[in-house]
């Protein structure tokens, strides 16, 4: 019954920082991840200059000029050079190159379901171009306290009449770096123009619209989490009925156990009334555990893991992948009974 945006709100950052520390501690997350970005980014864009000779380029209109063929070649090169030089130091911290960049944005899409990108002048000497870019996280992005009631702003967004956005309150610093209070008042952000002076794009806010109206991402790893509860909650059940069956390997009765195995347990120092030293039971690999008179004898037969492990941990691994929409064999690397051609 509620908005697109009021339903993602409820639960965004709780649902960001969940994802987030599955993809740190879960294979079956942090796989996918990468290679979702490995296949859709690869080496990520690069440019290319296709000025051709024999064609009339204008800047200003007024000044028409025909490109010749040598001057073409060498203008494509220097571009394409230049374009080189510029994606080295596309970061605005100069850790991340062009090629990072995309492969950042491409992964934030996936566990945050949106990513943010801020256009920035450098005043750095030694840049080829001023003008780099600026990953941050979504988190950052938020109303300050003192403009809740501005109807304009929704969700950290500022919008114009018709629902343009036309600015981005984006939190100086990291909500998770600092102790957190309620209630952020405007100087502890930066509010940044949409759009440049001459049009082009300042901010780029991306995320997969899935509803008319909706203004923020919502993660595509929200409709497999519940699949990998279970699956979670199924291996470690298995993997601990494992780990029992491959330690308690038999039970041995006897009335005279000092003729049997003696080297196998420890005797306490203990005697009891008749003079005999009382031997420590315990459980552990490759060990006989010597019952009391009067006990049964059972050798346990190894019963896990379950013959429909695999079956189970397949299957549960289709709604993930549904979710990220890619086949359940690339989300788990699963490539048995593959071949060329179904593949």
């Amino acid at each position: 019954a509620k908005s697109a945006d009021a339903y993602i709100s409820e639960g965004a950052e709780k649902l960001r920082q969940h994802i987030r520390q599955m993809e740190y501690n879960n294979g079956f997350v942090a796989g996918p991840v990468k290679r979702i970005v490995n296949n859709v980014v690869g080496l990520g864009i690069r440019f290319q200059s296709r000025v051709k000779a024999d064609e009339t380029y204008f800047s200003p209109p007024e000044s028409m000029v025909k490109i010749r063929e040598r001057d073409a070649q060498l203008f494509n090169a220097l571009a394409e050079r230049g374009f080189k030089r510029w994606a080295k130091q596309a970061d605005v911290r100069l850790l991340a190159n062009w090629s990072k960049i995309q492969r950042l944005v491409q992964a934030e899409l996936i566990r945050s379901g949106e990513a943010l990108i801020v256009g920035r002048t450098s005043k750095r000497p030694g840049r080829f171009v001023p003008y780099c870019l600026e990953v941050l996280e979504i988190d950052r992005l938020g109303t300050p306290f003192d403009e809740l009631r501005n109807p304009l702003i929704k969700n950290g967004i500022e919008y114009d009449s018709e629902g343009v956005p036309v600015a981005y309150w984006i939190m100086k610093e990291h909500p998770g770096d600092t102790l957190k209070v309620i209630g952020r008042k405007t100087d502890s952000y930066e509010r940044i123009p949409a759009y440049n002076a001459n049009g082009t794009r300042k901010v780029l806010h991306l995320f997969d619209i899935l509803r008319p109206e909706q203004s923020r991402g919502f993660s595509e790893y929200a409709a497999g989490l519940k699949d990998f509860q279970d699956l979670d909650r199924y291996r470690e059940a298995e993997i601990m009925a494992a780990l029992e069956d491959a330690c308690m390997t038999g039970f041995v009765k006897t009335e005279r156990p000092d003729d049997y195995q003696g080297a196998y347990t420890v005797a306490d120092s203990d005697e009891d009334d008749a003079g005999n030293t009382q031997r420590i039971h315990e459980f552990a690999p490759n060990k006989w555990h010597y019952l009391q008179p009067g006990e049964d004898v059972h050798i346990h037969s190894p019963q896990r893991p379950n013959d429909q492990l695999d079956h189970l941990v397949n299957h549960l691994l289709r709604g993930p992948s549904n979710a990220l929409d890619i086949p359940p064999e690339v989300l788990a690397q699963n490539w048995q009974g593959m071949n060329y051609s179904n593949a």
